[in-house]
């Protein structure tokens, strides 16, 4: 693979763990590391809205996750603080323009995290027979609303969700990814079959983790999520189902069904032993 330069990465968002082990594996078969570029992109903007520049390879943003959860601020973690990677998508592709929005419509400042929305040539002018869709994710300025939060730092984008993924605890807003990323921490926990989502509580909602494993090893899954998820977020999880592998539901394209997992769960489904 030593002749290849460029890996486009553009999930959303990016895991750097993942990428790190996808390195560890092709680095023996001539791959060049900084190959991998991450970036970002979606259909609407047919597609590519960010790239990291060519030679620069992976770069991560380590930043307090109980910052980043509970003010929405990406702020730098300092020495033995708990902290959670943010991947760097690069810049914006030429003639592109990207900003963050709060839940005022107010662009937001360095670091903060918004909804993002993007402008340039290559975004298009709507949704195909669907009026009401289009007019509320295309701006008639130019604008386009991707519902993917995340923030900039010196200019370049950092995609940290989903907007119609995240869960509202106590008035926090959680990115679902940055709680499934670290229950696949745990040993014993089946990498890419977690899924995080609420429920109604007492007083507000909370937080449900599906999480498979192996038979025998519930107890030891249960008890180790709570811990790192409270250690790195400062959050408490209601609930942690230890569940067989198949369990959770997946898109086509390898994501997990958040929606569905919890209308499963609320109606008994996802509560089966392992």
């Amino acid at each position: 693979l030593s002749a290849v330069h460029s890996l486009l990465c553009g999930g959303e968002p990016v895991n750097a763990s993942v990428l790190r082990r996808f390195l560890d594996v092709y680095t023996s078969a001539g791959l060049d590391p900084v190959a991998l570029r991450p970036c970002y992109g979606l259909a609407e903007s047919t597609l590519a809205v960010s790239f990291t520049p060519r030679g620069q390879g992976l770069r991560t943003d380590r930043v307090s996750g109980r910052a980043l959860s509970e003010q929405g601020y990406a702020n730098a973690a300092l020495g033995a603080e708990e902290a959670v990677e943010v991947v760097d998508c690069g810049m914006p592709f030429p003639g592109h323009e990207i900003v963050a929005i709060d839940t005022e419509g107010v662009v937001c400042t360095e670091r903060w995290v918004g909804e993002i929305w993007v402008r340039g040539p290559s975004v298009a002018a709507g949704y195909a027979n669907d009026a009401a869709e289009t007019a509320d994710a295309f701006r008639a300025d130019g604008w386009l609303r991707t519902g993917d939060r995340g923030y900039l730092a010196e200019g370049r984008l950092h995609v940290t969700g989903r907007l119609k993924d995240v869960l509202v605890v106590n008035g926090r807003n959680v990115d679902p990814q940055s709680v499934e990323w670290l229950a696949e921490t745990v040993p014993g926990v089946r990498l890419g079959g977690v899924v995080a989502f609420t429920r109604p509580g007492t007083d507000t909602e909370e937080v449900v983790v599906v999480a498979e494993c192996r038979p025998g090893q519930e107890a030891e899954v249960r008890s180790a999520v709570r811990k790192v998820v409270a250690q790195h977020l400062g959050l408490r999880i209601a609930e942690v189902i230890a569940a067989r592998p198949g369990t959770v539901l997946k898109t086509t394209s390898g994501k997990p069904r958040r929606s569905e997992m919890r209308a499963r769960h609320l109606a008994g489904v996802s509560k089966a032993p392992a």
